[in-house]
């Protein structure tokens, strides 16, 4: 016998409950295995931070939000000490980097007006030293035996200065850079005991000077261009004062000049037409007499009184 329309109706409902049945089954077991996860997840991250607060109160360090502590120690695979965050016991930071046998190699630093880097070699020597402080920046580099052998740095002025030191730790070469200007800009060379022996340098006008001293740091030769920009040569006595200064001047005449106290008292020379000359000053730099020869090569004599 035939199944009538709504017997068949009531079937095809009962399969597809069936199957609804069997579905939510499968989701209600898939349910229960995400649940038991998830207690687990709970369970092993409560076992956990419980280990982390129990670590973290042996240790100091307070766990509200933020970690605080007076030092950080970071380890390798091996346990080896390879990374220092914290601070001195006046409170100023620091951070220190070490190689694989600990040894401390990059140490940063922030103490009062000044900040710092220094790079340390495998034997615990800083090598290379990085300084702010209220004069400006500083580069110092160091040997073998820890005694610096270059230093560089911006004064406050904005200047740029450079200096070559000895193993004794004297200055041998310095060189400096105005921020504004030539005034100031030169190289300096000193010898064993520190003291300046040749100096090369612009003045304020631009001008090239080129400065020899003697033992005792004194001024006693200097090439270089007058205020008119002829070419010249000082000769100084042992206080440093000019005494004999001869000139090339621009046109073609050229001048040998003897001072004392800096004040002129005697050219010897000669004028562009080739002719020599003599001419002797007062102390207020006046001609009281000169000596040439004239166009017929006959000399004259002329005196002058005051």
């Amino acid at each position: 016998m035939s199944e009538t329309p709504n017997s068949v109706v009531i079937s095809e409902r009962i399969a597809a409950l069936e199957a609804e049945t069997k579905r939510l089954r499968k989701r209600s077991r898939e349910s229960r295995i995400v649940t038991w996860i998830l207690l687990c997840v709970v369970l092993i991250g409560g076992i956990v931070d419980a280990a982390l607060y129990a670590v973290s109160k042996r240790l100091g360090i307070e766990t509200k939000g933020d970690v605080k502590t007076r030092r950080l120690i970071i380890t390798d695979d091996e346990g080896t000490s390879r990374a220092f965050f914290g601070t001195t016991r006046k409170g100023e930071p620091f951070i220190e980097l070490l190689d694989r046998d600990g040894q401390g190699r990059w140490f940063a630093y922030a103490s009062g007006d000044s900040t710092g880097l220094r790079l340390s070699d495998a034997g615990k020597r800083t090598r290379v030293e990085l300084r702010q402080d209220e004069q400006g920046p500083i580069i110092t580099m160091l040997d073998n035996d820890g005694d610096p052998r270059l230093t560089s740095a911006i004064t406050s002025t904005g200047d740029a200065v450079f200096a070559l030191l000895g193993g004794d730790g004297k200055r041998r070469i310095a060189a400096s850079l105005p921020k504004v200007g030539t005034g100031g800009l030169g190289l300096a060379l000193t010898d064993g005991k520190g003291v300046l022996r040749l100096g090369f340098a612009l003045n304020n006008e631009g001008r090239p000077v080129v400065n020899w001293f003697d033992a005792e740091g004194r001024s006693r030769l200097v090439l270089g261009e007058s205020d008119e920009g002829w070419p010249s040569v000082e000769l100084h006595g042992e206080d440093g004062k000019a005494r004999i200064v001869l000139y090339a001047h621009n046109d073609g005449s050229a001048v040998i000049r003897y001072l004392v106290e800096e004040v002129k008292r005697l050219d010897l020379g000669l004028n562009p037409n080739g002719v020599p000359l003599l001419t002797l000053y007062d102390r207020d730099e006046s001609i009281r007499a000169s000596l040439y020869l004239d166009e017929d090569e006959d000399g004259q004599l002329h005196l002058a009184d005051r």
